[in-house]
């Protein structure tokens, strides 16, 4: 049992948060759910009181699987982990990858000035996920080769990698940086799409990267290799032997082809 955590520190492992370049949006969603968590328990956190907190949420097994991960990192960022132990996550029935279509990001790219515009396309020919994006800086970019390292302190799984982007966007990105603005601002991106009536979100356009690069006949194991996923089997770790300049030579086979001309 542990008593006497009052909710001011949900300030400071916020910030923490805020800090390590997580989103405005996320950062808003973990307050709400762990305000509701705190005036629940009241101060008493121990292991019955927060599997009674579970046990009130009146809601969907998705909503119910957040607020188990928003308690759990919360926890454990003070170190009582094991308040939750033997407390599973909702079990989630998995669902086929939505198919994001070539007709669905024209139509929002439409939709956007040109600002926006730059943000989607960086996402969209990248394949980064949007917080990896966020936490970019300038000496990322090799804009001379149209490259951008992805590195291990920014990346889901910790290593660095290497991703492209089409020489014709370089220009783009060139002015972007002359401005004195970051590569990405994810909250203000994101809350503009939805101010705008766009279909997709910004993780959507990853899903878009992956599904069409495989389509145009990039190797599944160079895909991954881009993205920052592992192989899954023999075939696909051929491809994680082959050095970055071969993954290029597939990437640029295909660069003109991700988008039509806008």
């Amino acid at each position: 049992k542990a008593q006497g955590l009052e909710p001011l520190n949900l300030d400071g492992f916020l910030a923490v948060l805020k800090a390590s370049g997580r989103s405005r949006l996320h950062i808003e969603d973990l307050r709400r759910r762990l305000n509701r968590f705190l005036s629940y328990v009241k101060g008493d956190i121990s292991h019955d009181s927060i599997l009674e907190f579970f046990i009130s949420l009146n809601c969907s097994p998705k909503t119910r699987l957040h607020y188990y991960r928003a308690v759990k990192q919360f926890l454990s960022f003070y170190g009582l982990e094991d308040l939750m132990k033997g407390m599973k996550p909702p079990r989630l029935l998995k669902k086929e990858a939505p198919l994001v279509s070539l007709e669905d990001v024209v139509e929002d790219l439409n939709r956007m000035d040109l600002g926006m515009k730059r943000s989607a396309l960086l996402l969209i020919y990248t394949g980064l996920r949007p917080w990896e994006a966020q936490r970019l800086k300038w000496s990322d970019f090799e804009l001379e080769n149209a490259k951008i390292f992805v590195r291990a302190e920014i990346a889901k799984d910790r290593e660095d990698r290497f991703t492209f982007f089409p020489r014709n966007f370089t220009m783009e990105l060139e002015e972007l940086k002359n401005m004195k603005l970051k590569p990405l601002e994810i909250s203000s991106f994101q809350h503009k799409m939805r101010k705008i009536g766009c279909r997709l979100t910004p993780k959507m356009f990853r899903k878009f990267f992956i599904q069409r690069v495989e389509l145009l006949g990039v190797p599944r194991g160079v895909v991954k290799r881009l993205i920052g996923h592992r192989a899954s089997d023999i075939y696909e770790a051929h491809y994680f032997s082959i050095s970055w300049s071969e993954v290029e030579k597939f990437y640029r086979s295909i660069e003109n082809k991700i988008l039509p001309s806008l």
